[in-house]
């Protein structure tokens, strides 16, 4: 049986951590140790001297070497069903020091662990401005068609969303660096106007708790132990319960391999999203859907792109592609919500998810474009305007469902807009003439 206090020791000795020392305390030596000049290292002091700094710092170990992490731990088994609660309970959740962007876990006799990169939590602050980026210039296009102005594609807002996109392939590059933490292009900030950084950090948190979701579940499934067959048969059949017969096929229709890997991302899913049907008050928790699909989405699209993992199908590979992945998370979200009202401010989580859907198709194409497509010849990067027009088809086609329903269904809900906008939109422009 494991035991927090053998999981805490195991994990900080391993990782030449103190026992009373938080993963701040560590990054706060490293930066220190960066700096190269004396007015580097006096930034550095004034920074970390900050009382926001000291609480991180001085934090003491008890669930994670991290004081937010904790807190999202907390969270999440708050939302467990209770027969893992005192399993989870037991588990330590530690920040490490790594260069690649990265979360595992694994166990020994008498302690259990789930680990998160530092990288990898510093690295999803700019897959959330990027969004918000695409977001904000679609919604640029949507205020002037409803103004009644000719669309003019507001070339400012696109060349805005895409110079994120620019800096996020850039900003990859360090990721992909196992030898050293990089935090990214700060600038992305720039391309966002308005957003609040509370609105951010919440988002940032939704990640990294369905990411710790998602390692917690390979404890509950069994998939690190070798003596649990039992719990992992109960735990398997018990969320297969929970998920509809056409999520459940589409799951069992991979490798067994890759199956776990589903299998964590549906389970991490419905934990964040409070959606398990065992201990919760069967009240609609909007505010846990919306961070359930968020937390989904950048997670997978994240280690995608850094790993460049998109659309493999091997079938030897133990992790699907992200492709596979969130086909996976779609189907759960769809038939996790499809009978739901809206919430009392109007909004969805299927309205959610289909803006993220968006960016995910985007965020593809990106890709893609950056390296040569849809260019007619040659390997030189495509240009706004052609990245625009691959953008707004898109757009159109996520109208059509890919999974063989329709969403939503009559009386619920409708979608914002309806899908003939960008191509009415386009018919209009006057540089179509």
């Amino acid at each position: 049986m494991w035991r927090l206090k053998n999981s805490r020791g195991l994990f900080l000795n391993s990782n030449n951590m103190a026992q009373d020392r938080s993963i701040w305390s560590y990054v706060a030596a490293e930066l220190a140790g960066a700096a190269t000049t004396q007015e580097a290292r006096n930034a550095i002091d004034e920074y970390t001297a900050r009382p926001e700094w000291r609480l991180l710092s001085d934090f003491a170990p008890n669930r994670s070497n991290c004081p937010i992490v904790e807190r999202n731990a907390v969270s999440l088994h708050g939302k467990l069903p209770s027969r893992w609660s005192a399993l989870a309970d037991n588990i330590f959740y530690g920040v490490t020091l790594d260069g690649l962007p990265n979360a595992e876990a694994h166990n020994q006799r008498f302690a259990a662990i789930v680990s998160v990169s530092l990288q990898f939590i510093w690295m999803i602050e700019s897959y959330v401005l990027a969004y918000d980026a695409m977001l904000y210039s679609f919604r640029e296009h949507a205020r002037a068609y409803e103004r009644g102005d000719v669309p003019t594609y507001h070339q400012e807002e696109l060349v805005n969303s895409r110079e994120a996109w620019r800096r996020l392939e850039r900003a990859a590059e360090g990721w992909r660096d196992e030898f050293k933490i990089d935090p990214g292009d700060q600038s992305i900030h720039l391309y966002v106007p308005g957003r609040e950084a509370a609105d951010i950090d919440e988002a940032v948190q939704s990640v990294v708790t369905f990411t710790l979701g998602h390692e917690l579940a390979h404890h509950i499934l069994g998939h690190t132990s070798k003596n649990s067959e039992r719990r992992a048969k109960e735990a398997r059949a018990m969320l297969l319960c929970e998920l509809s017969e056409t999520s459940r096929a589409f799951i069992e229709s991979y490798p067994a391999n890759q199956q776990k890997e589903l299998l964590c991302d549906a389970m991490a899913f419905k934990i964040v999203a409070g959606s398990f049907s065992d201990g919760t008050t069967g009240e609609r928790d909007y505010k846990s859907a919306y961070n359930a699909i968020i937390g989904g989405c950048f997670s997978l699209l994240a280690l995608a792109h850094v790993g460049e993992h998109w659309i493999e199908q091997r079938s030897g590979e133990t992790h699907p592609s992200f492709q596979v992945r969130w086909q996976s998370l779609l189907l759960i979200a769809f038939e996790t919500w499809e009978g739901w009202q809206r919430d009392r401010s109007g909004g969805h989580p299927l309205d959610l998810t289909h803006q993220l859907r968006m960016f995910v198709d985007s965020a593809f194409t990106n890709w893609l474009g950056m390296r040569g497509w849809p260019a007619a010849e040659g390997n030189a990067e495509v240009s706004d305007a052609e990245f625009q027009d691959a953008l707004y088809r898109l757009y159109v086609q996520t109208w059509d469902e890919r999974i063989g329903r329709k969403y939503p269904p009559e009386g619920l809900y409708e979608w914002p807009r309806p899908p003939e906008f960008l191509a009415n939109a386009r018919a209009n422009d006057p540089s179509n003439k």
